[in-house]
């Protein structure tokens, strides 16, 4: 969990095997803090709406790879 958070950040160092998600479907929530309209235009549409979908956690490596934090560390 975290992913929510993280949007709001100005730097964000995550550690390679973190685990990040959007849990709302998981727990039937609707999305909050803004997250529904910072994460598409962080990721684009299509991998936001996965993972808002899916639920499934991403690493930290992934997190980076995308563009969502600025750094990863071991």
């Amino acid at each position: 969990i975290g992913l929510t958070l993280l949007l709001h950040c100005d730097m964000v160092v995550v550690a390679e095997d973190a685990l990040l998600s959007v849990p709302f479907v998981n727990l039937a929530l609707a999305p909050e803090a803004a997250s529904s309209l910072l994460l598409p235009r962080v990721l684009g549409h299509q991998r936001a709406f996965e993972l808002f979908a899916l639920g499934e956690a991403i690493d930290g490596r992934t997190a980076l790879a995308w563009g969502l934090a600025n750094r990863a560390v071991a």
